[in-house]
C-alpha cells in the first residue's frame, strides 16, 4: 500500500487510540485489529507509571505471542537508528512515533522494559485467572498451583459426585435431589451423569435459574416462541410440497391404519396461526408419519399402516413425497428436533421441579 493510499477506515482508527474511552472494534479477520491494539497498548506505555498498569488479555497462546511480538518489534525498531531510508506505511509511522515516546518514557523511570519483556502483562484467559487465583489463595480456596484442564469432563463429574453427596446429610439439596431422582425415575448414576452434562452447558441454563424475576409465565412465553420458530422453519422447508402432501395425508386418514396418529392434521399445521400447544400434537404426529421411529431419516416407503395399501393408485405419487423429503435435509433435521420438543405449558409438579 503506497502512502498516498487512504485506508476506508482510518478515522475510525484515530479515535480507537484515545486511551481516555473505550471501544469496542468488530472487524473481519485479517483487518488490523490486533495492529490497532498494539498502538494502543504502546500509547499505554507513555502515561502509566509501570507497565504492568497495562492488561491486555486474549483467547489463545499464540494471540497472546503474536501481540507480544508486535510490541516489542516496534520497540527495537525504533531504538535502533535508521541507517537507509526506509518506505513504511501510516500504520508503521504510527507505531513507531508511539514506540518512542513509550522508550522516552522507559528511559526514564527506569523500566528496563526491552531488557524485562515479562514485566508487560500479555496474556490468555486462563492464564490471567490462574494468576489471580494463585495471588489470592486463602479466598480462592486453591492451596497447589492450579493448572488449566484440557479435559474438563473429569471436573464435572466431581462437581456432580459432590452434589449427590447431599444425599447423605440433612441439607435442604438432600429433598430436592430425592424429588429428582423419583420425577426422572432413573438412579443414582445416571443423575450424577445429567448433572455433569449440564456442567458443560451452564453459560445457557445458569443466567436463567439464577434470574430472580423468572416466573411460570415467563418460561411458557419462551418456550412458546423457541416452538413457534421451529414450526416456522420446518413451513418454510415444507412449503413446496405442502398442498399434494396435504392432499395424500388427508386421503391416508380416511383409509385408516395403525400408525396414523389422531392428531395428524394438516389444517392446523399450515395455517401459523394457532396457539404453539394447539399445533405441537399435529406437528409432532406429522414428523412421526414422514420418518422412520426414532430416526432423522425419512421413511422408506409407506404401507397399509400408514393408510396406503398394496396396489393403491396414490402410493405412487406419496412415495415421490417421501423422495423429496428424503432430499431435503434440513426438513428432516427440522421436522427430528420437533418430535422432541416439550409441552409449552408448565405444569405445577414441572415449576415445582425447577
Amino acid at each position: 500500500m503506497s502512502d498516498q493510499e487512504i485506508i476506508p477506515d482510518q478515522e475510525a482508527r484515530r479515535r480507537a487510540l484515545d486511551i481516555s474511552a473505550s471501544f469496542s472494534v468488530t472487524a473481519p479477520a485479517g483487518s488490523g485489529k490486533t495492529g490497532l491494539l498494539t498502538q494502543r497498548i504502546l500509547k499505554l506505555l507513555s502515561v502509566v507509571d509501570r507497565p504492568e498498569a497495562i492488561l491486555s488479555i486474549t483467547f489463545t497462546r499464540k494471540a497472546a505471542a503474536e501481540m507480544r511480538s508486535r510490541i516489542f518489534e516496534f520497540l527495537r525498531r525504533a531504538k535502533e537508528p535508521i541507517t537507509t531510508p526506509e518506505k513504511v506505511s501510516e500504520h508503521e509511522t504510527q507505531g513507531l512515533k508511539l514506540a518512542e515516546i513509550a522508550l522516552q518514557k522507559n528511559e526514564r523511570l527506569g523500566w528496563n522494559l526491552l531488557e524485562n519483556p515479562s514485566r508487560l502483562r500479555i496474556q490468555t484467559i486462563d492464564s490471567f485467572c490462574r494468576r489471580l487465583a494463585t495471588s489470592l489463595p486463602l479466598d480462592s480456596g486453591i492451596s497447589l498451583p492450579p493448572g488449566v484442564a484440557d479435559d474438563v469432563g473429569l471436573l464435572y463429574q466431581t462437581a456432580a459426585r459432590r452434589t449427590l453427596q447431599y444425599l447423605e446429610s440433612r441439607h435442604s439439596v438432600a429433598n430436592d435431589l430425592v424429588f429428582l431422582l423419583d420425577h426422572l425415575s432413573i438412579g443414582v448414576q445416571q443423575l450424577l451423569e445429567l448433572i455433569a452434562s449440564l456442567m458443560a452447558s451452564r453459560d445457557s441454563w445458569l443466567p436463567l435459574v439464577s434470574n430472580q424475576n423468572l416466573s411460570k409465565e415467563w418460561l411458557e412465553g419462551a418456550l412458546g416462541q423457541l416452538i413457534q420458530e421451529k414450526f416456522g422453519a420446518a413451513r418454510e422447508e415444507i412449503s413446496s410440497i405442502a398442498t399434494p402432501l396435504s392432499q395424500m395425508i388427508d386421503y391416508a386418514l380416511t383409509q385408516g391404519g395403525d400408525s396414523l396418529e389422531p392428531a395428524l392434521d394438516t389444517a392446523i399445521m399450515f395455517q401459523a396461526s394457532n396457539a404453539p400447544e394447539q399445533e405441537l400434537d399435529s406437528w409432532q404426529a406429522m414428523a412421526n408419519f414422514l420418518l422412520q421411529k426414532g430416526k432423522a431419516q425419512a421413511l422408506k416407503t409407506v404401507d397399509k399402516n400408514r393408510g396406503f395399501k398394496s396396489g393403491d393408485k396414490n402410493k405412487a405419487a406419496m412415495q415421490e413425497l417421501l423422495n423429496q423429503v428424503d432430499a431435503n435435509s434440513a426438513l428432516v433435521r427440522n421436522l427430528h428436533g420437533i418430535r422432541s420438543l416439550p409441552n409449552p405449558r408448565v405444569s405445577s409438579e414441572q415449576w415445582n421441579l425447577i
